[in-house]
């Protein structure tokens, strides 16, 4: 039996419609009822298999019911949802009622459920579309963390090991830009249009990442800020 793919790992595979062509050339599957059934519970809690709407003869879908307190949210959440869905080539049902948005995914070219909707359940929204116009930021900061931010950190275990007091400037910009471009991506993933594509799941795995990567290079930048300070107060008295 094969082994179930954590949330994280369907992340990181790549995503392609279910185009004829696609099922031709790239070989695209349809999933049995025993893997549907597995890849299931890598999903959050809501997530279930259902008869589709106003379809005969057709399997079960990839459905969820997403709840809200007034017709307006649902509605701008189903205009979200629709448009992501098109960005990707997916063609899912949709169904809006006051405060509820039901959604059903499945391969109409397969007729049945097919890997890449679990991968759509699990994407973080930043780094698959790394290379998107409106995420240049987000290039200069993946750019920055190469180009400063990890000889940063190995300069950072050299001085802590020797107590090499003269690194201290530059780890506490290291601590200063990594912080504030991981406080970036939080505020992308919280305030922006990306949250309204995210369920409680996706969010809770987007921050347990982003959060330690944005508290420890603070507590960095400050710590070794406060020692600056005093080492400043203390050549000041002896000068």
């Amino acid at each position: 039996m094969s082994s179930v793919p954590s949330a994280a790992e369907l992340a990181k595979q790549a995503c392609v419609p279910c185009s004829h062509k696609a099922i031709r050339e790239q070989g695209i599957t349809k999933l049995s009822d025993e893997r549907t059934r597995q890849l299931l519970g890598a999903l959050e809690p809501g997530w279930s298999l259902s008869p589709q709407p106003l379809v005969d003869d057709a399997p079960d879908a990839l459905h969820r019911t997403y709840t809200f307190r007034n017709f307006a949210t649902a509605a701008s959440f189903a205009n979200a949802l629709g448009e992501a869905a098109e960005t990707h080539k997916h063609h899912p049902a949709i169904l809006l009622e006051w405060g509820r948005v039901a959604v059903w995914w499945w391969s109409h070219s397969l007729n049945g459920d097919v890997l890449k909707y679990y991968i759509e359940q699990s994407n973080d929204p930043l780094l698959p579309h790394a290379w998107e116009p409106r995420y240049a930021w987000f290039r200069m900061a993946v750019l920055s963390e190469f180009l400063v931010q990890v000889p940063a950190f190995t300069l950072g275990i050299w001085a802590m090991w020797t107590d090499n007091k003269r690194a201290y400037p530059w780890l506490i910009c290291y601590g200063t830009l990594a912080s504030f471009t991981t406080l970036q991506c939080l505020a992308t993933v919280l305030l922006g249009p990306e949250r309204t594509q995210l369920s409680t799941a996706n969010l809770q795995m987007i921050l347990q990442n982003y959060i330690p990567f944005m508290l420890i290079p603070l507590a960095i930048a400050i710590d070794l800020g406060m020692r600056t300070t005093c080492l400043l107060s203390q050549h000041a008295k002896t000068a």
